[in-house]
């Protein structure tokens, strides 16, 4: 943030995961970004959502108990509109996860729900994405017990860092706007002119000699299914 001073509007057109965001708003900036992939955009937002005391309780609270909710005998209601994401996707792992999404109806607010709902994700590409062996379920449950954890340590880091920058935040802190956009037509949208004029423009670089596949997990070896875009 050399380049900027708090207050400034940082932009960044391809924000991927968000890291330029979580930076900005900790560092009392305000943040516009864009992705065209609709889980950045997501995840970014997760990334930028201040919790509360009570929310964390009341998602650690489901993380630990989440186990005694999940019985794999009982058959899952897919949704056709997942199919493509599930190809090579073991039926238990599969299961395990349905259930746990299913059990997302237990919070009270979007925040909430979408912070766990990104844990989910998180310890499924753990579990898929570049495995020759799929874990056991309980392998699953305490990895995601333990990616909860970090992800409420980390949102308290970012709290804190937002407080000092900013004075106290509440839940419904807002000093970011992530959209799912082409880069090339932000310019046009009144929503972006509205935000303000940016102090600094950020992109990401090449990963040059990185193989990287945002759309798929590879599976088993050789075996890929569409990541949930």
């Amino acid at each position: 943030m050399l380049f900027s001073e708090p207050g400034d509007l940082i932009v960044d057109p391809f924000m991927g995961g968000g890291t330029s965001a979580v930076e900005a708003i900790a560092e009392g900036r305000k943040f516009l970004g864009s992705d065209i992939n609709e889980l950045a955009r997501f995840v970014s937002r997760v990334k930028t959502t201040l919790l509360t005391a009570a929310d964390q309780r009341e998602i650690f609270a489901w993380a630990s108990a989440l186990a005694s909710s999940i019985n794999l005998s009982h058959a899952d209601h897919r949704d056709s509109y997942w199919n493509s994401y599930q190809q090579h996707v073991p039926w238990r792992t599969r299961r395990l996860i349905a259930q746990a999404i299913e059990s997302l109806t237990y919070f009270k607010n979007k925040r909430q729900r979408d912070f766990a709902r990104c844990s989910i994700l998180s310890a499924a590409q753990w579990a898929l994405d570049c495995k020759s062996a799929i874990p056991t379920k309980t392998a699953f449950l305490s990895t995601h017990v333990q990616t909860v954890c970090e992800m409420l340590a980390g949102n308290s880091v970012l709290t804190e860092r937002v407080r000092a920058a900013c004075g106290r935040p509440s839940a419904d802190h807002r000093a970011s706007l992530l959209l799912r956009a082409d880069a090339s037509h932000l310019h046009r949208m009144k929503k972006v002119r509205a935000f303000g004029k940016p102090k600094l423009v950020l992109t990401s670089p090449p990963y040059m000699g990185i193989h990287v596949l945002y759309h798929r997990w590879q599976i088993l070896g050789r075996h890929e299914t569409s990541a949930p875009y």
